[in-house]
């Protein structure tokens, strides 16, 4: 394993050196985005940021708002590495409001994907700041929310950042964020994180896509209902998704509009409506670590989530 991941390193540093020679020939006519693609493969977000910095005032119009949401998520990646190393709350406060930042330059060049990254780097920064400090915040990330469903009403990530909305007001005793003008609510609760996780598997493409997942999983494991009562839940939830208007609102029910007499493929061949949810818990960890044994090579993200699903197995056996 050391001789693959020296090998992984040399490799990538040679992709770094060659990069920047290629772009300096000619970079009138040089498309830097398949660089940055094979540096985001291997989640090498520091190249990247530099080689996005170097060169995005120069690029037309339609690039530049692309590589400006790259350079949104790379900020976000960067500053939560310096997160898990401990860094202080004024650095990283800092890092995510520069994050915000390129999401709103992408915006402003006609990138939609700026307001996906602008609301996810809000909350990271709220979650540094305190939830309760930054509760004027989770409206806004919600509008920034359904401005990308507006472009698109199946954008996977955009599903999964509502369950974490829903799941973070939940943890911090069910806080909610009322919005002045519209007088509209968001609430924390636990129901309606699973059914935006629902939504995401219902919608993405990238089944192989562990963080969804993983994320599921945990909050299946943690409300930890018996068989029948997802079933009685699932009956109501149908309701309230029936007679709700507006796709945000909807979604906090889909759980009650999915089918429990099929399986699927986090299921483990079983019936979905045969499994509680901490049944369901388990077949989606051991689906993510049969799937990540799998792999020649972790990237590190997928390193540390494989850490998190072996533990979460061990405890639950």
């Amino acid at each position: 394993m050391k001789n693959v991941y020296v090998i992984f390193m040399i490799f990538l540093a040679g992709l770094c050196f060659s990069y920047d020679g290629m772009v300096d020939k000619d970079i009138n006519n040089f498309n830097i985005l398949p660089e940055l693609e094979k540096l985001d493969k291997f989640e090498d977000f520091e190249s990247a940021y530099s080689l996005a910095s170097k060169y995005v005032g120069k690029m037309n119009y339609k690039v530049k708002g692309l590589v400006y949401a790259k350079m949104s998520w790379y900020v976000l990646e960067l500053t939560d590495v310096k997160n898990r190393a401990g860094m202080t709350d004024e650095t990283l406060l800092k890092g995510y409001a520069l994050g915000q930042s390129y999401g709103r330059k992408a915006v402003e060049n006609s990138n939609s994907k700026g307001y996906f990254w602008i609301a996810a780097n809000m909350g990271r920064w709220s979650q540094v700041k305190g939830m309760v400090n930054s509760l004027n915040n989770i409206i806004v990330m919600k509008k920034y929310l359904d401005k990308c469903l507006e472009q698109n009403p199946n954008y996977d990530e955009v599903w999964n950042l509502y369950a974490h909305l829903y799941s973070g007001l939940y943890i911090f005793g069910g806080l909610s964020s009322k919005d002045k003008e519209t007088g509209q609510v968001i609430k924390g609760n636990r129901n309606h994180s699973i059914s935006c996780s629902r939504k995401v598997l219902a919608v993405t493409d990238r089944k192989e896509y562990i963080p969804f997942l993983y994320d599921f999983a945990v909050q299946l494991e943690k409300r930890n209902w018996d068989v029948k009562k997802r079933k009685s839940y699932a009956k109501k939830a149908r309701l309230y998704y029936e007679k709700s208007e507006g796709l945000p609102n909807k979604m906090k029910y889909y759980e009650g509009v999915v089918d429990f007499s099929k399986s699927y493929f986090w299921t483990g061949g079983k019936i979905l409506g045969s499994l509680s949810d901490k049944q369901e818990a388990y077949a989606i960890y051991k689906y993510c670590c049969d799937l990540l044994r799998t792999k020649r090579v972790l990237v590190p993200s997928e390193a540390r989530l494989f850490n998190k699903v072996l533990k979460s197995l061990e405890n639950m056996n």
